[in-house]
Formats: C-alpha cells, structure tokens, sequence
C-alpha cells in the first residue's frame, strides 16, 4: 500500500514518521501515523535493524485540537534484532512523542 504524506501537519512529527491520513467529525479529530524507513536501531545494542517481523496500531489520545477529542493512530512494526550476541530479540520502533510532547499548550483566546 502507498501512503501520501499530509505536509500540512508534518511540523507535529520527527523527520522520521508522517501523517498519511485524518478524519474529522463534529466531536473528534483522527491523525494516522506512520514512520518512514523500515530499518531501526534496536535499543539495547543500537544494532541497525531492517528484519520486519509484524505491524500494529497504537492508538493514543492527544490533547485537543479545536475544542474536539484527538486521537493519534500510530503504525508501529516490530523488529526482529541482526546482532546473535544481543540479549532481545524481538522489539518494537518508539513512537515519534518526544517531539509532540515539546510543544507547549496554546493558551485559549477569548473571541470577544
């Protein structure tokens, strides 16, 4: 499947992830999240890892854009490590939130 990144938002994210897609109603917001390269660094040895061995979605709550409930849909993969001599097999690519959460909350503006 291809995915399209929405550049509107990419400010939200680190260069390595993208929203591909969102979806709005009158009460919520939806931003899906995907990362770009399928290679990461496995966090006890720092091994470069390319070996995919599944995929799943996170789904987190955010705080609120416009006054509506947000949601955050993140594709994450699971890695299988290349180094024999490291102690975990099997981990899981870190979501891209240090950079959302360095942001500071915008104070509300009365309209009148």
């Amino acid at each position: 499947m291809n995915y399209n990144e929405l550049t509107q938002c990419s400010f939200l994210l680190d260069e390595d992830h993208f929203i591909y897609d969102t979806s709005e109603d009158s009460e919520t917001v939806h931003l899906f999240i995907k990362s770009k390269p399928h290679e990461c660094s496995c966090p006890t040895c720092g091994t470069l890892c390319r070996t995919l061995t599944a995929t799943y979605q996170r789904t987190l709550q955010d705080t609120p854009i416009h006054g509506k409930q947000t949601f955050l849909h993140a594709n994450l993969y699971k890695y299988s490590c290349s180094n024999p001599d490291c102690s975990r097999q099997v981990f899981t690519e870190a979501l891209p939130l240090p950079v959302l959460l360095k942001f500071e909350p915008m104070p509300s503006i009365p309209l009148f």
